[in-house]
């Protein structure tokens, strides 16, 4: 009969200290970061955009919708005194795709801050509804988003100085152009 005998196996093994074993902890991991928080894009969907951007963002928007509008009414009537009504349609066209272009500008604001929350973009939608519009630009401007990485990316950078100065400055801007209206209203209607 053959005898079995054990093996201890490879003399090496015993060099080697024990792995140490896993330990739990009470709040869950997260996967560290990969790649630092990368510089937030102006246009896109993709991604995401924090409160205080999308309020400046905003803000920006909707004070340069007016100038935008003027300034392409001043070139379309230009446009007509210069070639007559066959340039009228032209005229009307770059204000169509300039409305168009800022309407999206604004839809990917919306869909980035919404991404911010870790929602989808499909809650944008919801500007439709004229009950509901108003609550939800008031959360998208107010609601902080979610910490760390989410299923639309990494957050944006800490916000500098300089955008919150910018900010507030804008907003002043908006709030008192109200008044500055009021004391130019005498002149210009003569």
């Amino acid at each position: 009969m053959n005898r079995i005998e054990p093996t201890l196996g490879d003399i090496d093994d015993f060099d080697r200290p024990p792995a140490p074993k896993p330990t739990r902890s009470a709040a869950p991991s997260r996967p560290p970061l990969e790649c630092p928080p990368e510089a937030p894009t102006v246009f896109g969907f993709a991604g995401r955009l924090g409160p205080l951007r999308y309020v400046a963002w905003s803000l920006l928007l909707l004070l340069a919708l007016p100038w935008g509008a003027l300034l392409l009414s001043g070139v379309g009537v230009r446009l007509v005194t210069l070639a007559g009504p066959v340039a009228a349609p032209l005229a009307a066209g770059l204000l169509v795709a300039a409305a168009i272009g800022a309407a999206l500008f604004w839809v990917a604001l919306v869909v980035r801050r919404l991404h911010d929350l870790d929602a989808s973009g499909w809650w944008a939608l919801l500007l439709l509804l004229p009950p509901l519009n108003l609550a939800l630009l008031l959360a998208l401007a107010l609601a902080p988003g979610t910490r760390g990485p989410n299923r639309h990316g990494f957050p944006n950078p800490p916000a500098s100085w300089a955008l919150r100065g910018a900010t507030a400055l804008l907003l002043l801007a908006l709030l008192g152009l109200p008044v500055a209206l009021y004391w130019l209203e005498p002149l210009l209607l003569g």
